[in-house]
């Protein structure tokens, strides 16, 4: 509101992820769900270090998956977090419209 004069319809998005970057580059309208695509950090959670990356609870390889219209999509099993991790950012790059990895 203070940058265009008009209340935004949807909500600011940090376009590179960091909530403490607001230099105004830096911020976009979106849908909440492009918002939720444009994550770049794990929940607390995930003990990988990786978005997108579980290790397997059996084999103790790498898991990566993605949400994709409210269902989760299998990618693969790594042999490492990296390689998991590199095929979550090749298919968030495909699916989620939102992101900006």
């Amino acid at each position: 509101y203070f940058m265009t004069g008009e209340i935004p319809n949807n909500q600011i998005d940090h376009i590179d992820g960091d909530r403490g970057n607001n230099k105004w580059a830096n911020l976009r309208e979106a849908t909440a769900l492009i918002n939720a695509q444009n994550r770049r950090a794990p929940s607390k959670l995930n003990k990988t270090g990786f978005l997108g990356v579980y290790r397997h609870p059996v084999n103790g390889q790498f898991r990566a998956q993605i949400t994709v219209n409210k269902k989760k999509r299998h990618l693969g099993l790594f042999p490492t977090p990296e390689l998991a991790y590199a095929a979550y950012v090749s298919a968030k790059r495909l699916y989620h419209e939102g992101n900006t990895l």
